[in-house]
């Protein structure tokens, strides 16, 4: 948290996860880690955070992705050391096994973030919930097509008889795993209404504390809309500070280009989303002021 409010306070907000796709690949910029290494090169000062999702490098290091990932972390910490590194692994396993994922994230990778599915419920995440000095990342509400076959169903709740799933992992994460100030919420920006439905549903609470969001898929309503998208997630997402949000992307940025100019476009479109992110934040900070 402390990385992310001084990142916050530098006016950074974007987060570019680091994910190599051989098929999609631009030409004459290198491999896989050579082209991901230009792309930390070339936006390291506008981004918030970086992540990295090893399910991306397996298809193209296979056996040594975990090394690569590793280097990775390293390189970035090496380069970037004010920018945090989330390890995108989705975690959902049960306390020894997350208890695992954390010693190798953690301890051997240098992560300083994970990402983790809430279904266990929170005994199972205490062993990376309790290193303070880690952040824990709840996947709460996405925008996959068939997101409401399960987080849409409303659940029996006292505080609230009509609150679906993905509200209630909104209001647990928030208000009951985080007495150590370091968890976050993952939520899709495709339905931007409901992220002001969920900053207002944690909020319903005396403690003085933010949580941050990450919100994931600014590109769901249509590569044209990117920048409208962006502008409504933030309006609905930051908090009463105008920070406590990062807004996420791959594609956009690392495939801005398929031709040689692939490192040139992406810090073009890295700044034009952070730009966007800044108006948005600056004019609605002015309102609630």
């Amino acid at each position: 948290m402390h990385m992310l409010n001084d990142q916050w306070a530098r006016g950074k907000f974007l987060t570019v996860s680091l994910n190599p796709r051989p098929d999609r690949m631009p030409k004459g910029c290198g491999d896989a880690l050579t082209f991901l290494d230009g792309i930390i090169a070339v936006t390291g000062e506008t981004i918030c955070c970086y992540q990295i999702d090893p399910a991306f490098l397996y298809p193209v290091y296979g056996s040594n992705s975990l090394n690569v990932a590793k280097d990775l972390i390293r390189h970035i910490h090496e380069v970037a050391p004010l920018v945090p590194v989330i390890a995108d692994i989705n975690e959902a396993g049960a306390k020894h096994t997350v208890e695992r994922a954390g010693k190798l994230w953690f301890g051997e990778m240098g992560a300083d973030a994970i990402t983790v599915c809430a279904y266990h419920g929170r005994f199972a995440f205490l062993p990376v919930l309790e290193q303070q000095e880690k952040g824990v990342i709840v996947n709460c509400r996405t925008t996959d097509p068939e997101a409401s076959e399960f987080q849409d169903a409303i659940i029996k709740d006292d505080s609230d008889p009509l609150m679906p799933l993905y509200r209630r992992v909104a209001w647990r994460a928030s208000q009951y795993w985080d007495e150590n100030h370091n968890c976050a919420l993952a939520i899709g920006a495709k339905h931007s209404h409901e992220l002001k439905e969920i900053r207002n549903v944690i909020t319903q609470c005396n403690r003085p504390r933010v949580t941050p969001f990450f919100i994931y898929g600014i590109s769901s309503n249509g590569p044209a809309r990117i920048e409208e998208t962006v502008k409504e997630s933030v309006a609905n997402g930051q908090d009463d500070r105008g920070m406590g949000f990062s807004v996420v992307t791959s594609r956009t940025v690392l495939y801005a280009s398929q031709g040689t100019n692939c490192f040139t476009a992406a810090k073009a479109v890295a700044q034009k989303i952070n730009t966007a992110i800044l108006s948005s934040r600056k004019m609605q900070a002015s309102r609630i002021a």
